[in-house]
């Protein structure tokens, strides 16, 4: 609910891993919010990131997202975004893993360079704040080894993000 209005109904999920729009996103966990380009080629899409070229199909309105049973690496929430428009990617921080730099990551994807800034251990995991040459992101991990100040990269390693046209 926001200001009295219900936003998104479903399974939580549905809720965390498919949010109708930023706020939902933003109310139900931390996020990081990365920058792209959109690409279309004939029904297909894909987002060039800072993590490499990420394939996509598009969320409908009722939230269904490509061939049933099937899970997609990245969804599109605007299936009228045309290519070439910038967008915003949704990566969860649990999405992210961090190697030192050069090293490579999941699928051996390029990654985004940057130093830690902070780091809050809580217990099971810890949660880092990285800072890159853009917006400063969050990673979720259980690698508690890591200080502020080290050098890092951040690789995307899931297979759920959400893409929305980028706000002006």
């Amino acid at each position: 609910m926001r200001d009295g209005s219900l936003v998104q109904v479903g399974p939580s999920t549905d809720i965390y891993d498919r949010p109708r729009n930023r706020w939902v996103a933003d109310f139900v966990g931390e996020v990081n919010l990365i920058e792209g380009l959109l690409e279309r080629v004939g029904v297909e899409c894909r987002v060039n990131t800072g993590f490499g070229l990420l394939s996509a199909v598009v969320i409908d309105d009722d939230g269904a997202a490509g061939p049933a049973g099937e899970e997609p690496q990245t969804a599109v929430a605007d299936g009228s975004a045309p290519s070439g428009e910038p967008v915003d990617v949704l990566i969860r921080p649990e999405q992210l893993g961090l190697t030192p730099p050069g090293v490579g990551g999941h699928g051996g994807g390029p990654g985004i360079g940057g130093v830690i800034e902070s780091a809050e251990y809580f217990g099971h995991d810890v949660l880092y704040q990285i800072r890159t040459g853009g917006a400063p992101i969050l990673v979720r991990t259980a690698d508690s080894a890591l200080r502020p100040g080290d050098a890092v990269e951040a690789h995307f390693r899931g297979r759920h993000v959400i893409v929305w046209p980028r706000r002006g």
